[in-house]
Parts: C-alpha cells; structure tokens; sequence
C-alpha cells in the first residue's frame, strides 16, 4: 500500500508572507525518509504550484485549481483536468463584468484580468510581472467562448454578486469562498463535481 500526506500550500507549506517555512521543509524530508510520498494538493495554478514542488522535491502528480487539473511536475503534462464548458463559464464571466467588476479568467494556465478591484488586496506591479497573468482592458478577447479552468471573483463586492446571484450559475458549478471578511476575499468557481478528494482518490 502506497503511503502519502497530501498537503496545501498557502497556510499550510507556506507561511503568512509566501515562504515555504522551514519547518515544513524538514517535515516533508522526514516523511521522505520514512518511505511517506508527499503530493501537493492546492487551489493555485499549474505554475506557481511547480515552483513549491520543486522546492520540495515532489515528484508525484499535482493536485492544482482545487482538482481541476492534477499535473505530472517531470513533464508538465496534464493527467486530469475538468473545464467549464465554454457557455456557462462565459455566463459566469458576463455576470461580473457587465458590473466592472473584477473577475479573472483561467485558461492553459493563464490568469485573465480585465480590471481590478478596489476592494481586494491587489498590487498591479506584482501581479503584471508574475507569470503566466494577463492584465488589461481587451486581454480576455482571444479566449472569449472558450471552456475555462477556473473563473475567480476577486474583493467581497464581486463575491457578493455572485453569492446573491438569483440565476442558478453557482449551483452548476463547484464554488469555494476564500479568505471571507478579510482584504483578500475571492471567490473560485470551478466545473462541477471538482474537488481535492475526488482527484486524490484516483491517484491512489
């Protein structure tokens, strides 16, 4: 039987300022040594999650976007993924947009962002010199109809406008509500059926 600790990243691996603790480290490398595999079981993206694992020496598949996406970290090839199809994700995108809200849309590994939120914990030099982000009026264009990975609400007025929404989209998908109350309030959406124990279950 094969033994493993799945574990997230963000408040668990990583600590408030975005550092893998040291303590974390040295308990990955204990487990190692005990014969105890690790898998990395997260809501980040395909790319930022590949920098912790390699960290980490981690080398069995990851658990990316919440169980969207479970990726091989040696050769970046996707093993699982579940999208949104292309009319209700653009759905979900028009119902925040047509507000001037900020809500981001994830494709092949890609965050797009049309604006920012006023309300939310964001810093716009940061977030244009991170990779794989597209910021700006017009970046959604070349992926408009498309099935989605993700789409995220970011600051608790676009959060609000999805969770009082009288349409239904929310309950066509899989949805967590992140960091409520707090300047980093979010929102994710993701297919429906999506979540971290559903994808650990087939890896083992």
């Amino acid at each position: 039987m094969k033994r493993l600790i799945a574990l997230d990243i963000d408040g668990t691996l990583k600590g408030p300022w975005g550092d893998v603790r040291p303590s974390s480290r040295r308990a990955v490398a204990t487990a190692r040594a005990a014969g105890v595999s690790t898998v990395l079981a997260t809501g980040r993206r395909v790319i930022t999650t590949l920098d912790t694992a390699r960290l980490l020496s981690v080398d069995l598949p990851l658990i990316c976007y919440c169980g969207a996406q479970v990726v091989d970290p040696a050769s970046g090839r996707k093993l699982r993924e579940h999208l949104i199809p292309g009319d209700l994700a653009w759905s979900l995108m028009d119902l925040g947009r047509e507000d001037g809200l900020a809500v981001a849309a994830y494709a092949d590994d890609v965050m797009y962002l049309e604006t920012l939120a006023e309300d939310h914990e964001m810093d716009p030099t940061r977030l244009r010199q991170a990779p794989g982000v597209r910021l700006g009026e017009g970046v959604l264009q070349g992926i408009e109809g498309r099935s989605l990975t993700a789409v995220m609400a970011f600051g608790s007025r676009a959060v609000r406008r999805y969770l009082d929404g009288q349409d239904g989209l929310l309950r066509r998908c899989q949805s967590y509500h992140l960091d409520s109350g707090t300047a980093r309030e979010r929102l994710l959406v993701l297919a429906p059926g999506v979540d971290k124990a559903a994808a650990l279950a087939e890896l083992c």
